[in-house]
């Protein structure tokens, strides 16, 4: 009977350590694709009216991940907030904005970015690439990281 109690103590056990075991390893792979993701970037294009434009040179667009908030400039704005990564899902927001006016197209494109990040729904990292999707895969954003 002892031999039995002792037994199943340690069955029990067992379950319990490899349980904890692939819950880190699937943890160790979310936490591998956030820290990608960490770190500063700059945008190179944005989705407008269904296409990729390129960011208007006099108007740079910054975005800077940090594990938990996301920040930087919008085009005329600076902008932050909160983010989370589930893999390589992506939720961003909400977001606070200064509200400074800019010339157009500056701000054209501000509105813009600002849309796509809320819209994003995955993400990829490759080598100094980001690229921020929608839930159909569509490109919204792209960006190259900053060299630090």
């Amino acid at each position: 009977m002892r031999q039995r109690t002792l037994c199943a103590a340690l069955t029990a056990a067992a379950g319990v350590v490899l349980t904890a075991i692939a819950a880190s390893a699937g943890a160790c792979g979310e936490g591998d694709a956030g820290r990608a993701l960490q770190g500063s970037w700059r945008l190179q294009q944005y989705a407008r009216d269904g296409a990729l434009r390129d960011v208007l040179p006099s108007a740079p667009v910054s975005a800077t991940f940090d594990g938990t908030t996301i920040g930087g400039n919008a085009s005329v704005n600076h902008y932050g907030g909160p983010y989370t990564v589930d893999g390589v899902g992506i939720r961003i927001g909400p977001l606070a904005v200064t509200r400074m006016a800019g010339p157009e197209p500056a701000m054209t494109q501000e509105t813009a970015v600002l849309a796509d990040l809320g819209r994003a729904a995955t993400f990829a990292v490759d080598g100094g690439a980001l690229r921020l999707l929608d839930e159909a895969g569509g490109v919204l954003l792209v960006f190259a990281r900053v060299s630090e």
